[in-house]
């Protein structure tokens, strides 16, 4: 079997992965993961319905959706205040650190420094490690 890229050596789970497996294995409530216990509100379980009813089960474009784009923009320049041009400027991930690592890598370049203020989270700060 072919080993990993150089680039996954310093890789590591993070340690609110370790404390979660450590508060399973007795039995813990875990207060520090954002893993919801609760139980999936009706409202979104029959939206979820409809959109596999309505054949809406495919990949999105790869920027996310327009219309749910366009909501943030909205929130964004309304709410918040940010002078925001449009939709070209948002983009939808599935999760933060799936779109951290997209950003860094089509942001930085070798060498280049981040500061990091804490608290943080450890994946991000072992991805930002992986770089180097």
């Amino acid at each position: 079997m072919k080993e990993l890229a150089r680039l996954t050596t310093g890789l590591m789970q993070s340690e609110i992965r370790s404390v979660t497996a450590k508060v399973n294995a007795v039995g813990g409530v875990n207060l520090g993961q954002g893993i919801c216990d609760m139980p999936t509100p009706d409202l979104i379980k029959e939206g979820a319905k409809r959109a596999i009813d309505g054949d809406k089960s495919i990949y999105t474009s790869y920027h996310g959706i327009g219309s749910l784009r366009q909501k943030v923009v909205e929130k964004l320049r309304d709410f918040n205040k940010i002078p925001i041009s449009g939709i070209d400027q948002v983009m939808i991930s599935g999760g933060s650190t799936g779109c951290f690592v997209t950003a860094m890598f089509a942001l930085l370049e070798p060498g280049d420094e981040v500061l990091s203020f804490e608290p943080f989270y450890g994946y991000h700060r072992n991805i930002l490690n992986m770089r180097d």
